[in-house]
Order: structure tokens, then sequence, then C-alpha cells
């Protein structure tokens, strides 16, 4: 029953339009403020990106920037060895606890976790190594975003 509306029959409190499908996106990716002064390369976000993830009915999950966190915005570009550190890695340590959780939590409700989509270059958000999940792969390519 619709209570502003009785007679329009609504869905099921628990069906609606959402795909369950989440994917978990570096904040470099979404917001280009978070970037390092002098290595932004596209205005606001990178809208391949966006635009890629829109389409494929992904939910979107920013992850935080742990650099911006620690060092803030204005700080200057460093190397990954300058952060290999032991209080930058318990800090890093505790925002991944938070990614976890939410993936979890996700999870628990039958959302699927597509990707972990990091940033190449970035010396803290970027990942060796892909892993997929049971979802065929969507293609693009970041490159695209760092060349404007």
């Amino acid at each position: 029953m619709n209570f502003f509306n009785p007679e329009v029959e609504t869905m099921d409190r628990h069906e609606d339009a959402r795909s369950k499908k989440i994917i978990f996106v570096a904040s470099c990716l979404l917001n280009t403020n978070n970037k390092v002064k002098g290595l932004a390369r596209y205005p606001g976000m990178c809208k391949e990106v966006f635009d890629t993830l829109y389409e494929n009915d992904l939910g979107i999950q920013q992850m935080h920037c742990p650099e911006t966190l620690y060092l803030g915005i204005g700080r200057w570009w460093q190397t990954k060895n300058l952060y290999d550190s032991h209080g930058f890695r318990t800090f890093c340590r505790e925002l991944a606890k938070d990614v976890v959780t939410y993936m979890e939590e996700y999870n628990r409700e039958g959302y699927e976790t597509v990707a972990v989509l990091s940033c190449d270059g970035s010396p803290t958000s970027s990942s060796p190594t892909i892993t997929a999940s049971s979802t065929p792969p969507i293609r693009t390519s970041t490159r695209s975003c760092s060349r404007r």
C-alpha cells in the first residue's frame, strides 16, 4: 500500500530496482581534487569510468584517499617507499577495515562486490593484481583518465 496514494500498488518493501552490484572505487577516480597538486589530468572526475559504471548498473562505493586524509589536500607528491612507515601502514589498516565492513554488510544482504577499482600510478591506491568476481569483466581503461 502506498500511503501517499492508496490506489497505487507498490512493490514489496524488500524489492526495488537496485542491481545489488557494488564496485569500490579509488577516491581520485571520482574526485580529482584528492590528487596531488600538479597531477590531475581531468577537471572533476574521470567521466569514462563513471559512464562505464553507470552503463553497467553498478552502485559506487567511494573509498577514502589515505594520502589526503593523512597528509592533506596540499601535500607534495611522494613515492611509495616514503609512505612505507609504521604510522602510515597502521592508518591505512584502519581505513581498510572500514572498506571490509562495507563489503561484508553488502554481502550479508545478498549484494555482489564486482570489483575494487584502483588508480594506476598512485603510491597507495593502486593494486598490482586484479581479482574478478562471477560477473563478466567490464572493459574500460583508466589510462584515458590520466591523459587529458
